[in-house]
């Protein structure tokens, strides 16, 4: 029997020593395609590496170019509040005298009374800057007269907050003449009302709008009182 590639005549043939299986992959469709599609990934893998690299490069240039413009800002930032630092309100140059008045005048007109609370009262006027506090906290003219209005049924909490209100208006108008509005329907004498009788040595100008029930709870004297008027309930 002929051993494999040797040459034979007539209806002999020569076989190649390559192996069958190489052969069928050499003639296979299948595989020629197979080697395109991982040629093509390969490249195309490659493309998009090399793609890649280029961004990396490109967003590395542009963050430092965003540093240096954040830099530059910041130094601008730095030296326009510098500035803004040394600027001075000319209203904040004006004599704290001459502010308590014009504070004075903020209000209605002695005896006419301020709202105790809100955008007409002189807490607003603590609220716009520090200096300004520190001038209405300490010009007694402004916590002289209020309103305050209390009614039948209330929480026990808007209680207390009126409480620290009355006693911090009546702690910084001092020794000051009092111009009151009092309006109270409750049948207890609570705390509140407790404290502003115990001012009622310095009422001027009182108006109450109170139960009869509640008038046994004001005694005098009264020796600054130039005015009076009680509206009364049973």
């Amino acid at each position: 029997m002929p051993r494999p590639g040797a040459m034979m005549s007539g209806s002999e043939f020569q076989v190649d020593a390559q192996p069958r299986s190489a052969l069928f992959l050499e003639r296979s469709p299948s595989c020629n395609l197979l080697q395109v599609i991982i040629a093509r990934t390969i490249i195309t893998a490659r493309a998009r590496r090399a793609a890649d690299r280029e961004r990396i490069v490109d967003i590395a240039a542009r963050i430092i170019d965003l540093e240096c413009s954040i830099r530059a800002l910041r130094a601008e930032q730095e030296t326009v509040q510098e500035r803004l630092d040394a600027y001075t309100y000319p209203v904040l140059t004006l004599p704290p005298e001459l502010v308590s008045d014009i504070f004075v005048h903020f209000l209605p007109v002695y005896p006419k009374r301020a709202p105790h609370t809100g955008l007409l009262s002189p807490i607003t006027l603590g609220q716009i800057c520090r200096l300004w506090r520190e001038v209405a906290f300490s010009t007694p003219q402004l916590w002289r007269t209020f309103k305050l209005v209390l009614p039948a049924r209330d929480s026990k909490r808007s209680d207390q907050a009126d409480q620290v209100r009355v006693e911090a208006a009546l702690r910084r108008s001092r020794s000051c003449p009092l111009s009151l509005e009092l309006c109270y329907y409750r049948l207890e004498t609570t705390p509140l009302f407790e404290t502003i009788i115990a001012h009622r040595a310095r009422w001027q100008h009182l108006r109450l709008f109170v139960l009869v029930a509640n008038l046994a709870a004001i005694e005098g004297p009264f020796a600054l009182l130039r005015s009076l008027s009680i509206s009364s309930l049973t």
